[in-house]
């Protein structure tokens, strides 16, 4: 890759296996805005940016290179080798060689825990285009402001000190429905430091998942969301109804519970089981597979 900076933007150019629209559209972060030329706009950790892509050129504007290096780098995992992962999934099977040539731009993004914990939480029997303006009100209400880009206002995802502050109805009238206890009491544990969410990355995966879920409203669906999109753990799998019916359309002879397929696809697939999960959720929502 060649990086630099010009004009209140970063340039990535020759930059591989990366494609804004699948990984945008890829269902793991809720807050990425399309704009009417094709860019995304979105607020991560405080800032606000917006991405553009043309061919293999990277365009980040609103941003400059101290935080490409501190911040966006790791964001956009552009430190991990997509190209071999890409390359050892592709051998394990033809189903997976397709999933991967369809998908061939995708990338898991390091979002923040906070914001993943109480997304994935909002996200449990709930539409994405639901998560989305739950989100965005939880943001525009209770959430910091943090300027204007290109006419539009932004704010920071709400601090736990400020969730755990607020009534259940105030939750609720933020359409969070059900989840609105969840979310209080998540937020109350997390401000008080009852658990260190960030530091939960630095234990193996299954002690990750297991206090993800002494968490309400996180089960383990939620739990290897929240681990896979913001702790990096690449050695779980997360399946809900619709991986159950692409995995059984794939590899399954016979039916198998939510948590024996999970098992199945970890024991199957290793430490590349949260790349093989997204490839393969991606390629089979886009071509309907299992519906």
């Amino acid at each position: 890759m060649d990086i630099y900076e010009k004009d209140n933007m970063v340039v990535v150019e020759n930059i591989c296996d990366f494609h804004i629209d699948q990984i945008f559209d890829s269902g793991q972060g809720f807050r990425w805005k399309k704009q009417d030329d094709n860019s995304y706009t979105c607020v991560v950790k405080g800032k606000i940016i917006n991405v553009s892509q043309i061919g293999n050129v990277l365009y980040l504007r609103n941003t400059n290179i101290d935080d490409f290096k501190n911040l966006w780098y790791k964001y956009f995992s552009l430190d991990v080798d997509y190209s071999s992962i890409k390359d050892k999934i592709s051998k394990i099977d033809d189903n997976l060689k397709d999933a991967v040539e369809f998908g061939h731009g995708l990338r898991i993004l390091d979002h923040d825990e906070w914001e993943m914990l109480i997304t994935f939480i909002l996200s449990t029997n709930n539409s994405i285009q639901m998560v989305t303006k739950v989100i965005d009100t939880l943001c525009e209400r209770y959430g910091d402001y943090i300027g204007e880009y290109e006419g539009e206002k932004y704010y920071a995802f709400p601090t736990p000190q400020k969730l755990a502050s607020l009534s259940l109805d105030e939750l609720r009238e933020c359409k969070t429905g059900f989840r609105d206890k969840y979310i209080k009491s998540v937020s109350e544990i997390v401000s008080t430091n009852q658990l260190d969410l960030y530091s939960l990355s630095n234990l193996d995966s299954d002690d990750c998942i297991n206090n993800l879920k002494s968490l309400s409203g996180v089960g383990m669906k939620v739990a290897d969301c929240i681990a896979m999109f913001s702790m990096r753990k690449c050695d779980i799998f997360p399946v809900d109804i619709w991986m159950k019916r692409v995995m059984t359309e794939f590899y399954l002879d016979t039916d198998m519970s939510i948590p024996k397929i999970r098992s199945f696809a970890i024991e199957k697939f290793g430490y590349l089981s949260s790349y093989v999960q997204q490839y393969l959720f991606y390629y089979a929502r886009e071509k309907n597979i299992g519906k």
